[in-house]
């Protein structure tokens, strides 16, 4: 532990001390994982050239204007999700960024089944999630179903989600062995230490994590990427990059991630 500075060396701030902690295991992970941010960047730089305009979004009829509008607060929301879950695994911390990656599988749900069938199923979810006019204990049940909904039609669609989502579950719950065992507590000798102070970047599910935030990421661009077509605010050419990524994910990131497990 590292002494608070400004302060005399018999005082020590705790709170302070993690935070150095913290940036200290943030540079290891810069130094091992830059191919991981590359494609990060990529993906932040696809999703800022497409969308729409002031013009472009005035011309639009007030409906469909909330149903983009809705479309993009969801895809902001999930920027700033995916910016603390980065910060959590870059930091060392794996248990607690599973529930973050759980919240950006719901709204990849949700956005696909937004573009399942659109208008009808688009308006849906402008009305249930942003405009239900409901009391707030009843928004709240009818947002959760159509969250579960969604889902149930994703994985209908895509099956191999059902063990991503079971993944996100079982290891993101709020209380529960994984967690608190799996994700907190490893072996150093004969003892027991906690993994938050000293993470492991070869672990299993520490690099699961950062596979299932980068592909989750994907399916969310696809599915901004879908709904810009829909509105005309994307070229051909970004569209082809949108789907160019996700392969390289699935034949360049997934594997390295995967050759780093031990």
């Amino acid at each position: 532990m590292v002494n608070v500075p400004n302060k005399n060396d018999e005082e020590m701030s705790i709170s302070r001390n993690i935070l150095d902690i913290l940036d200290f295991h943030t540079k290891a992970y810069l130094n091992l994982f830059p191919f991981y941010l590359d494609a990060s960047d990529k993906l932040f730089d696809l999703q800022s050239r497409m969308g729409l305009d002031e013009t472009a979004m005035n011309m639009l009829a007030e409906e469909d204007q909330n149903i983009f509008k809705a479309h993009f607060f969801l895809v902001e929301s999930a920027n700033t999700t995916w910016a603390a879950s980065l910060r959590l695994l870059s930091s060392g911390f794996v248990a607690d960024t599973y529930s973050l990656i759980r919240i950006l599988y719901e709204v990849a749900a949700l956005l696909h089944y937004s573009n399942s069938s659109p208008p009808s199923t688009s308006e849906e979810l402008y009305h249930k999630i942003f405009k239900s006019d409901l009391s707030e204990d009843d928004h709240r049940k009818k947002e959760w179903a159509l969250i579960k909904k969604a889902e149930a039609l994703f994985e209908n669609e895509i099956p191999d989600l059902v063990h991503v989502r079971r993944e996100l579950n079982n290891f993101g719950a709020h209380i529960s062995r994984a967690k608190v065992v799996l994700g907190n507590i490893t072996s150093h000798g004969c003892s027991a230490v906690s993994r938050v102070f000293k993470p492991n970047w070869n672990d299993n599910r520490y690099l699961a994590a950062l596979d299932f935030l980068l592909s989750i990421m994907m399916l969310i661009l696809e599915e901004y990427a879908k709904t810009n077509v829909l509105f005309g605010g994307i070229t051909d050419q970004v569209h082809a990059e949108v789907k160019g990524l996700a392969g390289m994910f699935t034949s360049e990131i997934r594997p390295r991630l995967q050759q780093m497990s031990r």
